[in-house]
């Protein structure tokens, strides 16, 4: 388990995925930007609002590539700007 901070960003991107959602959830890696298309956990995100959230990530033994992401606490909420 792993504690976090990423950013749940407004995108139409991950709607086109499974699973289907109106938001991308972005960190910060070593080489760059990351964005998945992951739910979290216990987190309604309303659709016009960009947000950073402190979540714990849990991966599944075994399997690296089957993450978790479960709301710890919402940090911010602000309207989604484009860039």
């Amino acid at each position: 388990m792993v504690e976090k901070r990423v950013y749940a960003v407004s995108s139409e991107v991950c709607g086109r995925r499974e699973p289907v959602l109106p938001y991308q959830v972005v960190e910060r890696g070593r080489d760059g930007w990351v964005r998945l298309c992951a739910q979290v956990e216990g987190f309604a995100f309303r659709p016009g609002n960009d947000y950073v959230l402190q979540v714990t990530e849990h991966r599944a033994a075994g399997d690296a590539s089957l993450v978790r992401l479960i709301l710890k606490s919402v940090i911010e909420q602000r309207p989604h700007t484009r860039n």
